[in-house]
């Protein structure tokens, strides 16, 4: 049985379980390449190829790390805040597979990753505009148009500052 739409859970966990899931093999796979690169068993470990690989992980980290931190956070403004963090991420990607491809001379075989990622970007990215769930949980989806929470949070203060007069209405 599903959770009601107004739960965490359908999609939205799978996202979560995914994430972390990259948050753990990124982790492993910089860990990992460091730690053999030290013991000597990788082959020129700092070559520019290896070193854009490293720096598009470390660049890629906490990107990740903050979307698997606040998908939870039960915020209007954190759909917008997932989507850009994924677009972020895809164009992370896409710039480390494009200066790899301009290195190596394949173009071909190093850009199919990035079309991949950009496709999985824009299913998400859709998933977190147009889904009833995240509606339901987080009170808006992605890119509304709405104004920024935080904005509607000081809208009081600059009419107070302006001296207009406030009007708060009591229960609502």
């Amino acid at each position: 049985m599903s959770k009601p739409l107004n739960q965490f859970g359908g999609w939205l966990r799978f996202f979560q379980v995914f994430i972390w899931f990259f948050v753990v093999v990124l982790f492993i796979s910089l860990a990992g390449f460091l730690a053999l690169s030290l013991v000597g068993r990788i082959q020129q470990p700092w070559s520019s190829i290896n070193m854009i690989r490293i720096c598009s992980a470390i660049v890629l980290f906490p990107l990740i790390l903050i979307i698997a931190i606040k998908i939870r956070l039960k915020i209007p403004t954190i759909p917008t805040i997932l989507g850009e963090l994924i677009i972020a991420v895809t164009v992370v990607q896409i710039i480390g597979a494009a200066v790899e491809a301009i290195i190596k001379q394949k173009h071909a075989t190093l850009l199919a990753g990035p079309i991949v990622q950009a496709i999985w970007a824009g299913i998400w990215i859709l998933y977190f505009k147009n889904s009833k769930r995240v509606k339901a949980f987080y009170g808006a989806n992605a890119f509304d148009g709405k104004q920024n929470y935080a904005v509607q949070q000081a809208a009081p203060l600059d009419r107070a500052k302006s001296g207009a007069p406030l009007n708060f209405t009591l229960g609502q």
